[in-house]
């Protein structure tokens, strides 16, 4: 997340609040380039991601695919429904699926006494 409020922080002197938030939307902050100094992997927001994709184990990574039917916030059990199809034991599925939280590859947020 730092790399990403830096890249668009570095736009609002250009666009203005509005118009950059309005280029979040279209997720355009994932091609703004970075400082020319950083390293490869931190030049864009989508290359951040790349890399970050690359370090996941096959598992975390057959989890995290599934999640992309989600737009928005989702719940455990329903996180649970669309990656869960009985092939790895459930106690690896939640080891993964905290490494996924852990690496910051899936965002949490309290909703109740849930998160």
């Amino acid at each position: 997340m730092p790399l990403a409020i830096e890249l668009v922080a570095g736009r609002v002197a250009s666009y203005g609040i509005g118009r950059t938030a309005e280029l979040l939307d279209e997720r355009l902050a994932a091609l703004w380039p970075g400082q020319r100094t950083a390293p490869p992997r931190q030049k864009t927001l989508q290359a951040t991601l790349d890399w970050s994709y690359g370090q996941l184990s096959e598992l975390e990574r057959l989890l995290l695919r599934p999640l992309a039917v989600f737009v928005g916030h989702f719940s455990l059990d329903a996180a649970l429904s669309v990656v869960s199809d009985g092939a790895f034991p459930e106690a690896l599925v939640f080891e993964a699926f905290d490494n996924l939280i852990t690496k910051s590859m899936v965002a949490t947020r309290p909703a109740g006494a849930a998160m």
